[in-house]
């Protein structure tokens, strides 16, 4: 609480002081302002009267028809003189009809016009006094002075009604000593009145400090004493007012604080001892020495025979026990290491004391006990006895018993109070050691724990770097794979390409028939190479899905125009059902066909001639699914031989066939639907198969979808014509014969590409590496550069990157298509990065190498 600035001794004469001071004040302004407003209105009146009077003395002496006019004009300098000789009037001025000054107690203004004396700011009242022929009395603008205007009326002339010469007498009345002597008069009167109120201030203030301000100053120093400690100190305060009846009130409180201050001042000693025994208690998880702590200050402050502690036997059911530490006075009989094992803990006993309760017992001769027990008391010399339950974790672990042996001794509340809260401090003592030596068992059980457990993490980090050295290891061993056998592939598909298309020549038939074997030996075996590698990615998660809104119609008729020729070959009737009306799914498309593929194809594969074929696409409700939402169900079922029910879970398992003739009918890796079954899982699906032998299989998928936006109508793409007799932009590209620069390592590769580009009519030049094609690429400026990238020396993309690098705007633009072994898409993105025009992987079909050697020249060109 914020205390008072000043006591009542100077609260009350300051206040008292600032009123009189206040109240002089405002008496004093009021009074200066009452008596100037009445010396003002005096010096009005009198003005009025004086000027009035003059200017009639004045306008009768100016009608006297007399032949002395000296004596006229000397009696009118003497009017305005004495005029003059008034200490309050400043300025007397006499005008005549011209604004002429006639007379004025100035004498150096006569002759001069009004306009060019002080009383110009006046002049502008003349002329409405000389209109009603009356005066007027002003203020001037800074109310220091007032202004008297009269008019002083000339005889009339002959056929005059109304004289036309009329002067002004002006006379200025100085307000300056009326305001001195206002302040004067007000200064005497405010000084009375505040000189009256101040005695009887001050009396007011003695008044109060003998009555009051002492009197509460004794009370205040009496509670500042209390305050501080001093509980011996009373007011003492004599008398009937109310300020007596507050001090008998204070000094009850104060007695009755001492009386709580002694009984706080037992109580503090006691918390003190209980703390410090804590303390004790707590420094030491060794029980032998927190039971002896324990006794011996208890004995000590209580001051009673002996203090024990006594523990049951765990195994006898709380029936018999014995006493493991004690404090006993000298004299008196130890009962250490006694035994106890009669049956005087009865079970309702066990029960008393499980619950927390206390045995309080002032003299065992006047209780009525169970005879066992008062026979165990005498045997112990026990005459009075305070017993403590001591329960750890829910269980009568012990007493603590406090004994007076000798005589009967009535227990105090506060002697039972101190034992009760040791008592808890000891259960909280010994189940610390308990859990102390329950944690030292488990921390050298955690410590064998660890051991293994590190010896396990060392075992599993050399297996998990092992691991990680045969992944690697796998895919370099795939990657290298890949780009050996797609070398010598894109030889053998080039060349049979070529020879298809008889570049070199004209073949017969037989010919023919055996270039389509190898280009579709070498195709099958590229599919399977792609198989292991796609797989080989999706189990290493290395394959990322590209995600977009894909037509189910489209979809499926790409994938059916795909097996169509393998249909036709087989005479397999081909059948769909497809609702017009299909949602967009929002899967990658081309790993969703390439499971459609593979479905159809082993479809084709295992289903006899003239068998049928069938492709199902419906939309299945949250009910018919697994999903909990709208679902896409794409189905391929056929009438063909079927699968065994044991042989069905094989199906899924990578390098996996049925063991059965089945193998040596029809060719395969066993990698087909393990691909399926990955592609449609990393979509969120889930992939079926039901087969009957004899009656054929029903391969489905199913994916979840939600509703897409509208998709946007996609352009059509322009279709190319070549009318007859007409020359295309490409016809027109090989009419120029622009120079290829190949760059490459692989011989067939070499022969194959540039024989085939030839052909076609380009002119050919070859680099064995990045280095010679950049060498190359500058002497011999081709108008485009075919660039392998894995090549010794310097490798294709490095070559790239140089080239675009390069200073000559013309070697820096040269179109180049990379060429490599390499099918990741993360290759594909480096080479695109490293600045080319377009890729190619191996084994690369020759058709689509030219048409897109054609496309980039024709942009170029155009």
């Amino acid at each position: 609480m914020k205390r008072f600035p000043l006591p009542l001794r100077f609260s009350i004469p300051a206040i008292l002081i600032t009123y009189c001071t206040f109240s002089g004040i405002t008496l004093f302004n009021q009074q200066v302002v009452e008596s100037y407003n009445t010396q003002r209105t005096n010096a009005q009146n009198y003005l009025r009267i004086y000027a009035g009077q003059t200017a009639r003395i004045l306008d009768y002496l100016k009608r006297i028809d007399t032949q002395n006019r000296e004596y006229i004009d000397y009696a009118e300098t003497t009017i305005i003189s004495q005029l003059g000789s008034d200490m309050n009037i400043t300025l007397v001025l006499k005008i005549d009809e011209k604004n002429i000054i006639d007379l004025s107690n100035h004498y150096e203004l006569k002759g001069n016009p009004i306009s060019q004396t002080i009383a110009a700011a006046y002049l502008s009242n003349f002329a409405s006094v000389r209109e009603k022929q009356a005066g007027k009395i002003l203020l001037s603008k800074d109310k220091k002075k007032l202004i008297a205007i009269y008019p002083l009326i000339s005889s009339i002339l002959p056929n005059e009604i109304k004289p036309s010469r009329t002067g002004i007498l002006l006379i200025e009345y100085d307000l300056s000593l009326m305001k001195e002597y206002a302040f004067n008069t007000a200064l005497k009167g405010t000084l009375i009145f505040n000189g009256g109120l101040m005695i009887f201030s001050f009396g007011l203030w003695f008044f109060f400090d003998f009555t009051l301000t002492r009197r509460v100053s004794q009370l205040v120093y009496a509670s500042n004493s209390l305050a501080k400690g001093y509980l011996n100190t009373r007011t003492k305060l004599t008398g009937s007012d109310e300020l007596v009846q507050i001090s008998v009130a204070f000094d009850r409180m104060a007695n009755k604080i001492q009386e709580n201050a002694d009984i706080l001042q037992r109580q503090t000693e006691r918390e003190i001892l209980i703390k410090e025994i804590t303390q004790r208690i707590r420094q030491s998880l060794e029980l032998t020495t927190i039971f002896h702590t324990a006794t011996e200050e208890i004995r000590e402050f209580i001051d009673v025979d002996r203090v024990g502690i006594f523990q049951f036997d765990p195994e006898s059911n709380n029936t018999s026990g014995k006493f493991i530490s004690e404090s006993v006075k000298v004299g008196v009989d130890s009962i250490m290491n006694i035994k106890i094992t009669e049956d005087c803990f009865s079970e309702q006993c066990q029960i008393y004391y499980y619950y927390g309760r206390i045995s309080i017992l002032d003299d065992i001769n006047e209780i009525t006990m169970n005879q066992c027990y008062r026979h165990f008391l005498e045997k112990l010399k026990i005459r009075s006895n305070l017993v403590m339950p001591l329960v750890t974790q829910e269980k009568l672990w012990g007493l603590l018993c406090i004994q007076q042996c000798y005589e009967a001794r009535q227990w105090q509340q506060s002697e039972i109070d101190f034992a009760q809260q040791i008592s808890n401090q000891l259960s909280i003592g010994i189940q610390q050691a308990y859990l102390l030596n329950q944690t030292k068992k488990e921390l050298i059980e955690k410590q064998r724990t660890e051991t293994k457990l590190i010896k396990s993490n060392k075992q599993l980090a050399i297996s998990n770097e092992q691991l990680a050295h045969a992944t690697r290891l796998k895919d370099e061993f795939l990657a290298n794979m890949s780009h050996e056998l797609r070398t010598p592939l894109n030889a053998i598909l080039g060349m049979s390409e070529a020879l298809t298309e008889e570049v070199f020549g004209p073949l017969n038939e037989k010919q023919q028939q055996a270039i389509e074997t190898i280009a579709s030996s070498g195709t099958h075996l590229l599919s399977l190479i792609n198989d292991i590698l796609d797989v080989a990615k999706i189990e290493s998660g290395k394959i990322e899905l590209e995600f977009a809104p894909t037509s189910i119609n489209e979809l499926c008729q790409s994938s059916l125009v795909l097996i169509k020729q393998q249909a036709i070959q087989k005479r397999l009737q081909i059948q769909t059902e497809i609702p017009p009306d299909l949602p967009d799914l929002f899967v990658d498309e081309r790993r969703i066909l390439q499971a459609l593929i593979n479905l159809l194809n082993n479809a084709i594969k295992f289903t006899p001639k003239g068998g049928r074929v069938s492709l199902t696409v419906k939309v299945e409700s949250p009910t018919e699914t697994a999903f909990g939402r709208p679902s896409i169900c794409f189905a391929v079922s056929d009438n063909g031989i079927g699968i065994t029910p044991e042989n069905q879970d094989k199906l899924f398992k990578p390098f996996v066939q049925i063991d059965s003739a089945l193998n040596r009918q029809y060719a395969g890796t066993g990698l087909g639907l393990v691909l399926v079954k990955r592609i449609v899982e990393m979509h969120g699906g889930q992939l079926e198969v039901e087969s009957t032998i004899g009656v054929g299989s029903c391969f489905s998928f199913r994916l979840p979808y939600q509703q897409l936006p509208s998709p946007i109508p996609k352009s059509s793409s322009p279709q190319s014509s070549n009318l007859d007799g007409g020359k295309n932009p490409i016809t027109q590209v090989l009419e120029t014969s622009p120079v290829i620069l190949l760059a490459e390592d692989h011989e067939a590769n070499i022969i194959t590409t540039s024989r085939y580009l030839k052909a076609k009519g380009y002119q050919v030049i070859l680099a064995k590496n990045g280095q010679e094609a950049i060498d190359i690429a500058k002497s011999q400026s081709p108008n485009l550069i075919l660039m392998d990238i894995q090549m010794p020396v310097m490798d294709g993309l490095e070559a790239i990157k140089q080239i675009r690098k390069h200073s000559d705007h013309r070697l820096a633009t040269i179109p180049i298509i990379a060429l490599t072994a390499l099918a990741a898409t993360s290759d594909q993105e480096k080479c695109l990065e490293a600045g080319a025009n377009d890729y190619l992987a191996k084994p690369v079909k020759l058709s689509q190498l030219t048409s897109t050697i054609q496309e980039i020249l024709a942009k170029e060109k155009n």
